[in-house]
């Protein structure tokens, strides 16, 4: 009866009828049938992951499991049991998808990424990582940071992850890392701890984000502000000493105006100032003084 519900069948339909009515494809009838006769010729019985196509079109997952009355005269039957495992199958491909998505989505991140387990030992890393520390994921699974990078930065980093393992939290702060060409370079790290499902740290997630551009960038702005700013003062400087010479320049020139025009008021004697063509410019008193010429009429 469970055949019958599973599949839609009438027991009439399927007493007497091959076995391949109920296979979605060919290639599945024949795969059930030589894996089956594979493992009981080896262990006695049988059991195979295959698809059943119902009455209805609908294809269901199915655990089919074999055993003969006889192994030594298969001749005589064969005992066939059928789990339906569509509902599994369903969850499985769904935690599959998830997986792959997951994995797509690690790789896929711009940042250098690793997993750590609750006991420090790594569980994988991205692309970037592998392209910066030079390891990759089947390198250091299940290694710790003093199999991989012996010394001082093995335990400065380890204790640091086990520390937060134990006070779970979020982290975040600027260090140095040597890359796998043994150059120094300036990151920023991020580190997030990611539980069990009894909601127990289960291990921690870390991914550095590679700042050296960023901080040769910022180097040169500080440099070219340096040299901006020295330079303005410089010229602020010259101008005000080119000021302050103009100013003593302006006064002495004040003076001399003004002493020779004192000069040239008070002076008895006839003074004038003419161009080359001998008409006046200038006259002192003296002209209207003694000659009865005012500046105007010269």
């Amino acid at each position: 009866d469970y055949v019958l519900d599973l599949t839609g069948y009438s027991r009439e339909e399927l007493i007497g009828n091959d076995a391949a009515i109920l296979y979605p494809t060919q290639e599945d009838y024949e795969y059930v049938g030589k894996e089956k006769y594979r493992q009981i010729a080896e262990k006695g019985t049988g059991s195979v992951e295959t698809r059943w196509l119902c009455k209805d079109g609908t294809v269901k997952y199915i655990l089919l499991s074999s055993t003969p009355l006889d192994r030594n005269n298969l001749d005589l039957g064969v005992t066939f049991t059928v789990l339906d495992i569509t509902e599994r199958k369903r969850i499985e491909d769904a935690l599959l998808n998830r997986t792959l998505f997951q994995e797509s989505l690690f790789h896929a991140i711009p940042v250098a990424v690793y997993v750590k387990d609750i006991d420090g030992r790594y569980l994988g890393c991205n692309q970037i990582f592998t392209g910066i520390m030079g390891v990759s994921t089947e390198e250091i699974k299940g290694k710790t940071e003093y199999e991989i990078w012996p010394g001082e930065s093995a335990e400065y980093n380890h204790q640091k992850d086990i520390n937060l393992m134990k006070n779970p939290d979020y982290i975040e702060y600027e260090d140095l890392i040597t890359d796998k060409e043994g150059s120094i370079r300036p990151v920023i790290v991020s580190k997030q701890v990611y539980y069990s499902t009894d909601g127990e740290s289960a291990g921690i997630v870390v991914s550095f984000l590679d700042v050296s551009e960023q901080k040769l960038l910022q180097r040169s702005l500080q440099t070219r502000t340096a040299v901006f700013v020295f330079g303005a003062s410089m010229f602020s400087m010259m101008l005000l000493f080119l000021l302050l010479r103009l100013s003593r320049s302006l006064k002495k020139q004040k003076e001399a105006t003004e002493e020779m025009e004192s000069f040239f008021s008070v002076n008895l004697d006839l003074l004038c100032i003419a161009d080359l063509e001998g008409n006046f410019i200038k006259t002192n008193n003296a002209w209207s003084t003694i000659l009865g010429y005012s500046e105007e009429d010269l």
